[in-house]
């Protein structure tokens, strides 16, 4: 079903980049957030992956 934008608060432009995000991969979009982010953020999130890969590895 397609969205319906006639009473939507987003701006034209970025809801057209928000459809364009559809066609990307996770990769890409992971990159895209990535930008987005503080280091500290980013810092965070690979630590808290780690631990996360850590414990499904030893399951």
């Amino acid at each position: 079903m397609p969205y319906d934008q006639s009473d939507s608060k987003i701006p034209a432009e970025e809801l057209a980049a928000l459809r364009a995000m559809v066609n990307l991969s996770d990769d890409a979009l992971w990159a895209v957030a990535r930008e987005q982010m503080s280091d500290e953020v980013l810092t965070r999130m690979s630590v808290l992956m780690t631990k996360n890969h850590f414990v499904i590895s030893t399951m």
